[in-house]
């Protein structure tokens, strides 16, 4: 505002000298230092080169000073940075189908000291020689450490690089020891048959019985008895056995006249049926079979 009031103010002085200038009498502005100019070009340059110079001041005065020079810094910008966690692969071997043997070392010549279930796993730190048996954590052993077979097992993040494990000294066979075995009898039936077949009612058939001794001792006197069928109050046929050899039998026949028919009778012989004998297996003394007769 206030350079616009020194303008105006100029301005008016330079109109009032242009006045004065064109009011001087001819004769009394001509000077003898500026021959052959009239009064009013001499006004009229006074006028122009104060105009000029008060034009110049004011341009000087009013003229917008340079912009400083700015300079601009890039701000940092920040950069969202995933990080990945990679999860170190763990070498391990896994039991197949069925319960693998863990051993003292990498063959079936070792001691067994545990099992490794099916589908359980076990940390692999090193291999034999051959690879074919995985060194592992195994926490049972006195040792802390024992083998299982790699043909029965899966490995997986096996390392190219995997240690090999020495094998430990092979065991020493111990001295075979001699099992003693109960020198006792043991019978059984060996045969059971009978013809003609099918036999008919009211038509006699021979029954047909082997009785064995698989035993280890001589079986004392023993009674065999054999039954049409299991309803029946007593035994259809029986036969006293004063004694039977080890590893000796003896066949039984009897001949029977069936009273009735039927399609399948349960029929049955029973070995010592009076449990006289002392055998080493008491639970192979009886056998069955059913048994048609026709009408």
């Amino acid at each position: 505002m206030r350079s616009h009031l020194n303008r105006g103010w100029k301005i008016g002085v330079v109109i009032w000298i242009l006045v004065i200038a064109c009011n001087i009498p001819m004769a009394a502005t001509q000077s003898p230092a500026a021959p052959g100019l009239s009064a009013e070009d001499i006004a009229g340059t006074a006028v122009e080169l104060t105009l000029a110079a008060m034009l110049g001041e004011e341009a000087t005065a009013t003229s917008v000073p340079p912009l400083p020079e700015v300079t601009f810094t890039p701000s940092a910008t920040a950069t969202a940075t995933t990080i990945f966690t990679v999860t170190p692969c763990v070498p391990i071997t896994t039991a197949n189908s069925v319960d693998v043997n863990v051993r003292s070392g990498p063959g079936t010549v070792y001691d067994i000291v545990g099992g490794l279930p099916s589908g359980s796993s076990a940390r692999v730190y090193g291999q034999n020689d051959a690879r074919t048996w995985w060194y592992i954590e195994f926490p049972a052993s006195s040792g802390k450490y024992a083998w299982v077979s790699a043909s029965v097992t899966t490995g997986s993040c096996i390392p190219g690089n995997l240690q090999y494990v020495a094998a430990p000294p092979t065991p020493t066979a111990s001295p075979t020891t001699t099992a003693i075995v109960a020198l006792l009898p043991d019978l059984y039936v060996s045969e059971y048959a009978w013809l003609p077949i099918p036999p008919h009612m009211g038509v006699p058939f021979n029954v047909r019985v082997g009785v064995y001794n698989q035993g280890n001792a001589p079986a004392g006197a023993f009674i065999v008895k054999w039954w049409m069928t299991t309803s029946a109050p007593a035994a259809a046929c029986s036969w006293n056995v004063p004694s039977l050899v080890a590893h000796g039998g003896k066949i039984l026949q009897c001949s029977y006249t069936p009273g009735g028919w039927n399609n399948a009778y349960p029929s049955k012989v029973i070995v010592d049926s009076g449990h006289n004998v002392d055998e080493s297996n008491e639970a192979n003394n009886t056998a069955s079979a059913p048994l048609q007769v026709a009408p």
